[in-house]
């Protein structure tokens, strides 16, 4: 059976600076502004062979008005006018067994500036890939690798770019 879904999302948000990027003696800047956001989202997911296979593209934009960012010139945190970030979203989830489920997912992300400069430290290529075993009810096994593509630096940093990274988590628990 076919379980073919398509979402949108349309959303606006406000972030006020915390008291350590506005108070702080030595970063703090008491003239940073409250952030404030304009989202859009929209995708398409199906589910196939009784949603044993569910995959998911989602394409999403989101508009910024006094950006808080850290400011590698000052080293105190500054509101930037305004930002954009545009990207798309694939997802793929396998449950090929009922204790089993293996999931992958890649983001690739353009951010730019209001001088329409690429935007330091946000990576264009993010994943993930996980593993879920639950071979008895209360016993749940799960590892992940977070992959993070390398990032712009700025000309204040001591290298040009962050590099790629991989991170990789294990947990187990059990339910008493």
């Amino acid at each position: 059976a076919i379980d073919l879904q398509i979402k949108a999302a349309f959303g606006t948000g406000y972030k006020s600076p915390s008291l350590y990027q506005v108070y702080d003696k030595q970063y703090g800047n008491r003239d940073l502004e409250a952030q404030k956001s304009i989202s859009y989202e929209a995708g398409i997911s199906n589910g196939i062979l009784d949603k044993m296979i569910v995959w998911e593209v989602t394409w999403f934009e989101n508009w910024y008005d006094n950006l808080i960012q850290w400011d590698t010139e000052t080293y105190k945190y500054k509101n930037i006018s305004s930002a954009h970030t545009r990207g798309i979203e694939v997802a793929l989830t396998v449950t090929p067994l009922k204790w089993l489920d293996i999931t992958a997912s890649y983001m690739f992300v353009e951010a730019f500036d209001d001088k329409g400069e690429y935007m330091i430290r946000r990576p264009r290529h993010q994943g993930n890939a996980s593993i879920t075993i639950t071979p008895i009810e209360k016993l749940k096994i799960y590892a992940e690798m977070i992959f993070r593509g390398k990032t712009i630096g700025s000309q204040y940093d001591t290298v040009p770019y962050t590099v790629a990274y991989e991170l990789f988590n294990a947990t187990v628990s059990y339910d008493v």
